[in-house]
């Protein structure tokens, strides 16, 4: 009997138009940094101030957030398809980067 447990998927959300762009940035930092590897694995979907979505490794780095915005070039653009069952995070244009 296999008693691994499955890492489970945690998104963190932040970002955005708010005047609370940087504070969301800082805190999904340290949201990312205090949840348990063992159990969950952190997905960052950073929110830019226009309302575009991002996701990758990147985004779980404090200095990354002194490229922006050119350093969105470096993540890939995502939506959430508002349809149940639809898997979570899709890619737009199709680019795979980390």
């Amino acid at each position: 009997m296999d008693t691994a447990k499955k890492k489970r998927n945690v998104a963190v959300v932040f970002g955005g138009r708010s005047a609370e762009h940087e504070i969301s940035v800082i805190t999904a930092l340290e949201i990312i940094g205090a949840l348990d590897i063992e159990r969950y694995n952190a997905v960052p979907v950073y929110i830019d101030r226009t309302g575009r979505w991002y996701t990758g490794e990147a985004l779980t780095k404090k200095e990354f957030y002194k490229t922006l915005p050119q350093g969105l070039s470096e993540l890939r653009e995502v939506v959430l398809l508002p349809v149940p069952g639809a898997g979570g995070l899709k890619v737009l244009g199709g680019r795979e980067k980390g």
